[in-house]
């Protein structure tokens, strides 16, 4: 009877972690994701979290992706294949985006 309690409570305590789990990872997709009409200069300072000026591909593996690898978008914005998204690069993207066209070149 006493171990029916424990496995009961460890089992409310994993699906109570996993509930926060799920909630933390969606609220950090959510503030990470473009909102339409944002400003895109403040979503790419937000990304670039050393402050150099350029996103890295880990700095861009933040931003949640649905059709395609972070690592994927990240070699198509990359117009100069320098391995870093300048800040027009990400802008070109997301005012392309904005146009509903492609941003970045298909390579």
């Amino acid at each position: 009877m006493n171990t029916h309690r424990v496995l009961s409570a460890i089992l409310v305590l994993c699906a109570l972690l996993l509930v926060i789990a799920c909630s933390t990872d969606e609220a950090m997709e959510e503030e990470l994701r473009p909102r339409r009409g944002g400003d895109p200069a403040e979503v790419f300072r937000r990304l670039d979290s050393d402050g150099d000026g350029v996103l890295t591909r880990e700095e861009f593996r933040a931003i949640p992706a649905r059709n395609r690898t972070p690592d994927e978008i990240f070699t198509r914005l990359d117009r100069d294949g320098n391995g870093a998204l300048s800040q027009s690069e990400f802008m070109e993207a997301r005012q392309g985006r904005q146009d509903g066209s492609r941003g970045g070149s298909d390579r």
